[in-house]
């Protein structure tokens, strides 16, 4: 090496990407591609024996696991408090969903439109497999539909009424096709 100049190291962020990560790029490709570039995308889960619908239902039901055991605190700690006899105002539910949120409630938000995004992609294959695999687990599109309704519900920042609209339009639209 030459003097003066220093080796890069990796970032220890970077080194192995992070569901969170990986799930936000698909759900941004997934709502922004259009044409030839949205059906290469789609066709990577059908690819080896459709072995990323197979991850994303895999991290489907690990966040799922995760919601269902923060969602089991919360409501302990909210039963707690009203036996006390203290009021839940809205500032404590937005507490409540905010330590959702940090449990992993957006990842798995992120999963499940990535499910609707695929399956309403009209290719059978992909369908299929997400239903056989919600059956062979013991779990449901309702399940599903509900995660994604409370994501379409929390959408945008309050700024911009017209884009938290279209969006929740265009995620119903989507919830009718899955």
């Amino acid at each position: 090496m030459k003097p003066g100049h220093t080796e890069l190291t990796p970032c220890p962020l970077f080194a192995v990407p992070r569901p969170e990560h990986v799930c936000s790029i698909l759900a941004s490709l997934l709502r922004n591609l259009r044409g030839q570039q949205r059906t290469r995308l789609l066709n990577k889960f059908t690819e080896n024996d459709s072995e990323k619908v197979d991850r994303l239902m895999e991290l489907y039901f690990k966040y799922l696991d995760g919601m269902q055991a923060a969602d089991k605190k919360i409501e302990g700690e909210k039963h707690d408090m009203v036996r006390r006899g203290e009021i839940i105002d809205d500032d404590l539910e937005d507490e409540f969903y905010l330590r959702r949120l940090d449990a992993g409630l957006f990842v798995l938000q992120l999963i499940c439109y990535i499910m609707a995004e695929i399956c309403s992609s009209n290719i059978a294959q992909i369908r299929q497999r997400v239903h056989q695999i919600l059956n062979m687990r013991g779990s449901s599109i309702k399940i599903v539909r509900h995660i994604i309704k409370e994501y379409a519900e929390n959408i945008g920042d309050g700024k911009n009424p017209e884009f938290r609209e279209s969006e929740q339009k265009r995620i119903a639209e989507l919830l009718e096709n899955f």
